[in-house]
């Protein structure tokens, strides 16, 4: 369900976005003149885009503020409470999060090393905030992960 690069074509800037999908999808790709066309023809579209980037803006605040000001440890749960909410299915043993996620993905996800995701997700799992079932993750307690995050 996301978009990307709707802002380049309201903007007349060039194509600079890339996107890597970390699950199974499908892509439906509108050249930038359409788009144009389509807002014209589609009154709410206009303010649709602008509530996603202004999602967009509120989020990426958010996430500045934990790079800037948050231990790797807490950043990795807040991540992980982050995709739990957005991605999960209830499980029987918490909530799973449905996307096949490395240890370098969230690495990536949340700006730091592979080598230390993978100590604070084993600390994690000592703890009994996380689980492993092959290569998916399943939070067993989100109001713990968060606590343990503050």
């Amino acid at each position: 369900g996301a978009v990307v690069g709707e802002d380049l074509v309201l903007l007349g800037l060039p194509r600079d976005y890339s996107a890597v999908s970390l699950d199974r999808g499908l892509a439906l790709c509108v050249p930038g003149s359409n788009l144009l066309r389509l807002l014209e023809r589609q009154p709410r579209l206009g303010p649709a885009l602008a509530a996603l980037s202004t999602f967009r803006a509120r989020f990426y605040r958010e996430r500045l503020e934990q790079m800037s000001s948050c231990v790797v440890p807490a950043r990795l749960c807040l991540a992980l409470h982050r995709l739990a909410r957005t991605f999960g299915k209830r499980d029987r043993l918490g909530t799973m999060i449905a996307l096949r996620l490395t240890h370098q993905d969230l690495a990536d996800h949340i700006g730091a090393s592979r080598e230390t995701v993978t100590a604070v997700l084993c600390g994690l799992k000592r703890e009994g905030l996380v689980a492993a079932h092959g290569r998916r993750l399943i939070v067993t307690d989100l109001k713990r992960l968060k606590r343990w995050a503050d």
